[in-house]
């Protein structure tokens, strides 16, 4: 039997769709049945009178709407015409929309064609999906309009990806597009970032991740360093600003040095670079400055802590103890009301030699009952003067010296108060001369902690 050419085309239509789904397994055989079924679904088709729209509508139901399966021999035809609308494309300006419509062009041909058509096209296929995806990148999408260097880094990315088989005309154009584009929106980074803190991280992306000419690199370090110098006007410490901007100095002087010696780059305007130099230098003599005054009033506010505690501790010399002392022992014969000592509230050592002497209990609130002072008076009085007096106010000269003059370290002082210092902590030391008390201010100035000028801040 003749089959019509129509047939035979609408049998091979239905009988591959059916194969490639899996839906039907008879419309395709193999060996000799193949001529069997081929008769019996022609015939099927020729009585039933069964036309290729209601088949096509029965499997739109069945499976959504299929693309129309493309001979093998229009396959070259129809990627090369979609080259040529990608060509003209990518030399002009590019619309989201006319991207869109040429993407799903050729995404519905590629799906059209069977797998042996795609094998024999695939590294053209390669080549124009990667333009495609780059186009993408031109459009006047107003998310292109925004440079990161995340987008730079991905263009980088493109440009090391472009497949070896695709078409000379599309390599080179693309590619040409690509540097075009990664050099302007290089230039866009650094604009932002000259307003823009934040724009320092996008720099820095750029810097670690792309493949720069020794000028553009150059560029993108000069606008880092200078988005990194704004934020050095926000520390409010000047040490660490200082330490800041010495480390911002060593990288530019790095920088200009690396420069200097590269014959590639001799001519190269250094004008900015030198600027920022100096105004390195200028902010690192500031600090130090800065910085010099601060210690300068801590010094003197120093010598004024240090003349304090002298004072402190002259209230309690040998002289002005032993006076003291004899004073209250005297007044301690007939008391009329309690009384507070000032020296038994400072110095507990001095508390435990007078209950020691006297056997009483000075209580918490070192108030001598009228009974109290009785009975040291009864315990120190002598027929010429008292006893233990003068033992007493060295135990009180010993106190006052580890409170007061133990804690300032002389090599803060200045000539005439370190002068000072020393003698009135020379009479001190010398009213323990052949005795324990000296052997025990000796062993606590190894153990008493000095205070520097930053100790005393707020005292």
């Amino acid at each position: 039997m003749k089959v019509p050419y129509r047939a035979i085309r609408t049998v091979s239509y239905v009988s591959t769709s059916c194969m490639l789904l899996g839906f039907c397994s008879g419309c395709y055989t193999t060996h000799g049945k193949y001529d069997d079924d081929l008769d019996e679904t022609i015939k099927a088709l020729t009585e039933s009178r069964v036309h290729l729209a209601e088949i096509n509508s029965t499997m739109q139901r069945m499976v959504g709407t299929m693309s129309p399966i493309i001979p093998q021999e229009n396959a070259v035809r129809a990627i090369a015409d979609i080259e040529q609308r990608v060509d003209k494309l990518q030399t002009g300006i590019i619309t989201s929309r006319a991207l869109i419509f040429l993407d799903g062009t050729y995404r519905t041909t590629v799906a059209g064609l069977p797998p042996i058509a795609q094998e024999s096209v695939l590294h053209r296929l390669v080549a124009l999906d990667w333009s495609l995806t780059n186009l993408k990148l031109f459009t006047d999408d107003p998310e292109n309009k925004k440079a990161t260097a995340g987008v730079i880094v991905n263009l980088q990315t493109q440009l090391d990806i472009q497949p070896e088989s695709a078409p000379k005309w599309i390599g080179d154009r693309m590619r040409e597009r690509l540097l075009t584009t990664k050099g302007a929106w290089l230039k866009q980074v650094i604009n932002d970032a000259k307003t823009d803190n934040g724009a320092a991280s996008e720099i820095e992306l750029a810097l670690a991740n792309m493949e720069l000419l020794p000028a553009e690199r150059n560029m993108l370090l000069v606008e880092l360093l200078s988005v990194q110098a704004k934020r050095l006007d926000s520390i409010p410490d000047y040490r660490l600003r200082q330490h800041g901007a010495e480390n911002l100095y060593n990288t530019a002087l790095g920088l200009r040095y690396a420069v200097a010696i590269d014959p590639a780059q001799a001519g190269s305007d250094m004008t900015a670079l030198d600027n920022q130099i100096a105004g390195f230098e200028r902010t690192i003599a500031e600090a130090i400055e800065h910085r010099q005054k601060e210690e300068n009033l801590k010094i003197r506010r120093y010598q004024g802590w240090a003349l304090a505690q002298l004072d402190a501790f002259r209230k309690d010399a040998f002289d002005v103890a032993l006076k003291d002392i004899r004073d209250n022992f005297a007044r301690f014969k007939a008391p009329t009301n309690d009384c507070q000592w000032r020296v038994i509230a400072e110095y507990p050592e001095f508390t435990k030699a007078i209950e020691k002497i006297a056997g009483v209990k000075v209580p918490e609130s070192n108030i001598l009952s009228v009974l109290d002072q009785k009975k040291i008076y009864k315990s120190v009085s002598a027929m010429v003067g008292w006893k233990s007096d003068k033992a007493l106010a060295q135990l009180v000269v010993r106190e006052a010296m580890i409170r007061y003059l133990l804690p300032v370290d002389d090599r803060f002082l200045d000539p005439v108060v370190g002068k000072y210092f020393n003698k009135v902590y020379n009479e001190a030391l010398a009213v323990f001369e052949g005795t324990e008390d000296f052997m025990v201010v000796t062993k606590r100035t190894v153990d008493v902690v000095k205070k520097s000028p930053s100790d005393i801040e707020g005292l």
